[in-house]
Formats: C-alpha cells, sequence, structure tokens
C-alpha cells in the first residue's frame, strides 16, 4: 500500500513512516509519535545536506535577499547552505553574476581585473570587492544556494528521502540510550 500527501506535515508524517516500514516487513507496533516528531528538524537539517553535497544538489534550492553593510553580510538566510561551488550570487536589479574568489586574502589583497564585482566567504557570511576594488559595496544581491526546508517546503519528489532518513535516524540509539550504554562500558 502507497500513501502519498502532496505536503508533510506533523500530522502525516508518522502516518507515512508506519505505512513506509510496514511494506518493507518491519515491526510498527512500538514507534512513538513523539519520538518521531522529536526527529523532524534532525531529518531535515540531514536530509538537506545529503541533496546538497550530491550530483543532484540543484533540486532544493532558493533565493535568498541580502543587501551588504560596507562589503559584509554576516549571514545568508536562515536555513541556507552555502557552498561557494555550487552557489550563484546576482545582483537583483539586471541580474549580473558576481564571480567567487577561492580565499579572502586573495579578495582583499590581490591586484584583481576591475572590471568585474567579487566575493567569498567569510565565516557564515560573505565579504564583497567592488569593481572599483573597494570593499564597501552595498548593492542588493540574490543568493541561489540549496537550504534546510521547513516540513511543509519538503517537495513531492523527496518524501521518500526524507521518510527514508527518518526511517534510519529511528533506528539508531537514542542519545541519551547511547551515554547510558558508554557508561555501563566504563563500569565493566
Amino acid at each position: 500500500m502507497t500513501l502519498s500527501a502532496s505536503t508533510l506535515t506533523k500530522q502525516t508524517v508518522p502516518i507515512l513512516l508506519r505505512a513506509q516500514l510496514s511494506s518493507r516487513g518491519a515491526d510498527v507496533a512500538n514507534l512513538r509519535n513523539n519520538r518521531i516528531l522529536a526527529l523532524v528538524d534532525t531529518t531535515l537539517e540531514t536530509m538537506a545536506y545529503r541533496i546538497a553535497r550530491g550530483g543532484d544538489y540543484q533540486g532544493l534550492r532558493k533565493d535568498f535577499s541580502v543587501t551588504p553593510v560596507a562589503g559584509f553580510t554576516p549571514t545568508i538566510g536562515t536555513g541556507a547552505i552555502f557552498d561557494i561551488a555550487r552557489s550563484q550570487v546576482r545582483f537583483t536589479a539586471g541580474g549580473a553574476v558576481l564571480t567567487p574568489i577561492d580565499s579572502l586574502l586573495t579578495l582583499t589583497q590581490a591586484t584583481l581585473p576591475d572590471d568585474q564585482t567579487y566575493y567569498a566567504q567569510e565565516g557564515t557570511g560573505l565579504r564583497f570587492r567592488d569593481a572599483d576594488g573597494t570593499v564597501t559595496f552595498a548593492s542588493p544581491l540574490t543568493i541561489t544556494t540549496n537550504f534546510i526546508p521547513l516540513l511543509s517546503e519538503v517537495p513531492v519528489e523527496y518524501h521518500g528521502l526524507f521518510l527514508d532518513t527518518l526511517a534510519g535516524l529511528m533506528s539508531e540509539p537514542r542519545p541519551e540510550m547511547r551515554a547510558q550504554e558508554m557508561s555501563e562500558v566504563g563500569r565493566a
């Protein structure tokens, strides 16, 4: 039996997970909704990073709008998974793409052609260098990158991956059980 939902919700996830596990012959009698729901955020993050690092990384992306202050934006956006090699930064007005630079040192100290706007990753944010060489850049930008979705934002084509990831996390020992096991090993 195959169940599907156009949008995952806290009500449908336990039902879908039980149906998927039952179809594989797993015993679902002891699955508790609170345990399933406690792992939703971890599952979303785990799934998003798997997609972001995979070959089909463009399946879970969205646009983030930022306006740097004095050439810097400290964060890209809530849930953003930024990878300089797999993301695109462009001017909101006009859509011209900015050029990524592999290091902050190169961005700030190297002699770069002055016909482009450059950026480099700095911590969790981005540092920009304008075409004239200054780092006081402050134009509105759109950053297209992977992200960790909310449950309602998981595309239908990733529902199976979400449920598989959740099932995998459900099979791992809970952290408190793992800590208890480790303390018992220490006492042996």
